[in-house]
């Protein structure tokens, strides 16, 4: 799989790339300026999935995920984020986005994450999971 990962800081995507340096994956990072410069390097580098670093609550909204869905509708799309983003969690779990992982999230689980994608799973780590849980019990 091709994997672009796409952040506004330069440690998580060097950090990430260098994590998955034995893995089977073509990774590669990109800056992040927009979405138009993000879907025009996908397209470039022929990406299959696209990881978004979530560093704060204004990038990467929702409604830029689902346009970037529209336009590019075979690109996969894994959200890395911290925790406490529980609307968008919930939203990108509705909507059908591929995975969502949180930064303390083992290389076993990023690993698992890229697996299921490819197998056409969703996947979202324990912690996401639990966080999406305790919200919707609690609504």
């Amino acid at each position: 799989m091709r994997l672009l990962i796409s952040s506004k800081n330069t440690l998580i995507p060097n950090g990430l790339k260098h994590t998955l340096l034995t893995s089977r994956h073509d990774v590669t990072t990109h800056y992040y300026h927009s979405l138009e410069q993000l879907i025009s390097k996908a397209i470039l580098e022929r990406s299959d999935a696209v990881l978004l670093d979530k560093a704060t609550s204004s990038i990467f909204t929702y409604s830029e995920i689902k346009s970037l869905r529209q336009r590019l509708p075979h690109l996969k799309v894994i959200v890395l984020s911290t925790p406490g983003h529980l609307e968008f969690m919930h939203q990108c779990y509705v909507g059908g986005v591929e995975a969502y992982l949180t930064y303390d999230c083992s290389t076993e689980e990023i690993e698992e994450a890229l697996d299921s994608i490819e197998e056409q799973r969703q996947f979202f780590c324990q912690r996401v999971l639990a966080e999406i849980t305790a919200l919707i019990i609690n609504n």
